[in-house]
C-alpha cells in the first residue's frame, strides 16, 4: 500500500461485492445513503482491490445501484493480503459504529440547519421521528432501532450468561427488557 491514494471512477455494477461482509444495509439505510449521494454528490470514494473486489463502502455501491450511476469514485487498495482485506472490511464498519454524539450539540445543530430553505432531513439519514425528536430535545441517537420510540438503556455485558441474570434481575423489577446480541 506504500505510495498516494489516487481516486479512479468504475462503473458500480463491475465492481464485485466482498464473498464475506458480515455488515448488513438495510432497504431504509441504502435509500438515506441514496438521498444523501442525491444531496451531497458521491463524497466518500469506495474501496477495492485490483480485481475490483469491493473492501469497504457495500451500502455506498448498493446507493448507486439503485441510484442507477455509471461511475463513482474509488480507491483501489494495491498489495493487500487477503486477511488485511478483511480486516479493512470489518474495521471501517466497526470503528465508525465506535462513535457517540453530542447531543446537545447535535440538537443545536439541526435546529440551525433546520432554518435554511433548502433543509432536507432525509439527507442526513434521519427519519421523521427521530428528527423530530432530536428537534424537541429527546435523545433517541443512540438507542437500537427497536427502542426509539421510548427511552432505554443499552448495557454492554460480558457474555450470554451475564445477559441471561441481567435481564432476570431487571425483569424481576418490573422492567421491560429486550435482549440484543451486537
Amino acid at each position: 500500500m506504500a505510495g498516494r491514494l489516487k481516486i479512479e471512477y468504475r462503473d458500480p455494477r463491475r465492481i464485485k461485492p466482498a464473498r464475506r461482509n458480515s455488515r448488513t444495509h438495510s432497504k431504509t439505510q441504502i435509500e438515506q445513503i441514496a438521498a444523501s449521494i442525491t444531496r451531497f454528490g458521491f463524497t466518500n470514494p469506495l474501496l477495492i482491490d485490483e480485481k475490483d473486489v469491493l473492501i469497504a463502502g457495500a451500502g455506498r455501491r448498493e446507493a448507486a445501484l439503485l441510484l442507477e450511476l455509471d461511475q463513482v469514485p474509488v480507491i483501489v487498495l494495491r498489495g493487500m493480503s487477503d486477511a488485511k482485506k478483511r480486516e479493512l472490511l470489518i474495521a471501517d464498519n466497526k470503528i465508525a459504529a465506535n462513535a457517540g454524539w453530542d447531543a446537545k450539540l447535535l440538537t443545536l445543530e439541526l435546529r440551525d440547519l433546520q432554518k435554511a430553505a433548502d433543509f432536507d432531513g432525509a439527507a442526513l439519514g434521519y427519519s421523521d421521528r427521530e428528527l423530530k425528536g432530536l428537534l424537541d430535545g429527546v435523545r433517541a441517537t443512540d438507542a437500537p432501532a427497536q427502542y426509539q420510540e421510548g427511552w432505554a438503556v443499552v448495557v454492554e455485558v460480558a457474555d450470554e450468561r451475564a445477559q441471561i441474570a441481567l435481564l432476570k434481575r431487571l425483569k424481576k423489577e418490573g422492567f421491560t427488557c429486550k435482549a440484543l446480541i451486537a
